[in-house]
C-alpha cells in the first residue's frame, strides 16, 4: 500500500464479490480446476477486499499448507497464527 492512498472500497461491493466469486467457481468447474477458500481475520486487510502485510503472510502460509498437504507433507502450526518465517 502506498502511504496516504485509500483504495477505493464500499460495503456494496461484497455482493458483487460475491457475484465474481460464483463465476469464478464455474469456470473453474467447467475446467476441472480447483478453487480454494482462505480464512483471513478483518485485520488482515486495508480496506475490506486489500490484503496488507499480515493478510498476505496468512494468505500464503495457507496456500504452502495446501500445496504441501496435496503432497502428504504436513508442517504443524503453520495454520494456527504461525508465520512463514517461524519454518525457514
Amino acid at each position: 500500500m502506498i502511504p496516504g492512498v485509500k483504495y477505493p472500497y464500499s460495503i456494496g461491493m461484497n455482493q458483487v464479490i460475491s457475484q465474481f466469486n460464483a463465476h469464478l467457481q464455474k469456470i473453474a468447474n467447467r475446467f476441472g480446476c480447483r478453487v480454494e477458500q482462505f480464512k483471513f481475520q478483518a485485520d488482515d486487510f486495508y480496506d475490506g477486499v486489500h490484503l496488507n502485510e499480515q493478510g498476505t503472510e496468512h494468505a500464503a502460509a495457507q496456500l504452502v499448507q495446501k500445496v504441501l498437504a496435496d503432497r502428504g507433507i504436513e508442517i504443524p502450526g503453520v495454520l494456527n497464527g504461525q508465520s512463514l518465517t517461524a519454518h525457514r
